[in-house]
């Protein structure tokens, strides 16, 4: 009776220690984001439907085959500028800008709490476009508010198209990436795995042994 108890806790305790391991291993898992959900006001757009403003709301969906899924200003070279709302009251830690066509030339970025003040929280030197798609990702941390809207302003360079995908919310402060495109999802980090210890333990001889093993002595 004993022995069959040691074997089904040992059976228990083998496939506990199998979940610990497979579970550590490197993998990717979606958080929670919020995309906009509204588009502000606009300054251009290049069509109606397709690269229109309203393209940029929700989640990524812009590949090489459905470009038109994204925002793309009509831009000659002058500044170009779009305002997304969010439909959350969530106090964001980070800002994902997915850029879908010729990244690098996004000049700022500003964010509007519930209150409607606005918090300049990005400020970059646009030169060159940017081997893409990618994910720019803004830290909010320092900022404990709730993220009404964000205002990205763009000053491409004339005649090269520009595209902007989607713009999301998140109160994580893990490291996400851009995958397939379309995916963002969350970098979970290595985890070490733990090995079973398979060394196999002296076995105590029963007292009724020791006593016929002496008696032959």
């Amino acid at each position: 009776m004993n022995i069959s108890i040691s074997k089904g806790v040992l059976k228990v305790k083998n496939a506990i220690l199998i979940a610990v391991c497979l579970t550590s291993y490197h993998y990717t898992v979606a958080q929670e984001i919020v995309w906009a959900s509204k588009v502000v006001k606009f300054s251009s757009e290049t069509g109606i439907k397709a690269y229109s403003a309203n393209q940029i709301l929700g989640k990524p969906n812009a590949t090489p085959d459905s470009s038109g899924n994204a925002w793309r200003p009509n831009s000659q070279g002058k500044p170009e500028t779009i305002e997304v709302s969010f439909n959350s009251k969530m106090k964001a830690k980070q800002l994902f800008i997915v850029e879908s066509l010729n990244p690098g030339f996004i000049k700022s970025v500003v964010v509007k709490n519930s209150d409607g003040i606005e918090f300049p929280v990005a400020n970059y030197i646009s030169k060159s476009a940017i081997k893409g798609p990618r994910l720019l990702t803004i830290n909010l941390a320092d900022y404990s508010m709730n993220i009404s809207s964000a205002i990205i302003t763009l000053i491409p360079v004339k005649n090269v198209s520009v595209s902007i995908d989607a713009v999301g919310l998140t109160d994580s402060e893990n490291t996400f990436k851009l995958v397939n495109n379309v995916q963002v999802e969350q970098v979970v980090k290595v985890a070490p795995v733990i090995k079973q210890d398979t060394t196999a333990l002296p076995v105590e001889e029963p007292a009724s042994d020791k006593k016929k093993n002496k008696k032959k002595k």
